[in-house]
């Protein structure tokens, strides 16, 4: 997603590379892939959703959280979950 944000000049690289490294030191906790996929793999086939997008979904559902993208199909693709924020609505 950075590198597509980049490519679209909504960021440099420099930055896209600055924010991949940020998330890499956050340490962020990890759950199993076949637990989300179980979940994610329905959605995919019911929302015509992309396999990343649904894994990102049914851990939003799981941890009731919502997710920041930038990616626009995968809002409206999934808009009646109603979990999406937009990255263009984050206040930095």
């Amino acid at each position: 997603m950075l590198r597509r944000v980049a490519g679209e000049q909504k960021i440099t690289y420099d930055e896209a590379a600055d924010a991949w490294e940020d998330l890499l030191d956050l340490a962020l906790p990890t759950v199993p892939d076949r637990e989300l996929a179980l979940i994610g793999v329905p959605l995919a086939i019911k929302h015509k959703g992309g396999a990343a997008d649904v894994v990102y979904l049914a851990l939003a559902l799981r941890e009731q959280i919502p997710i920041v993208t930038a990616d626009d199909r995968c809002i409206k693709t999934f808009a009646s979950f109603n979990l999406f924020v937009h990255l263009d609505a984050l206040v930095l």
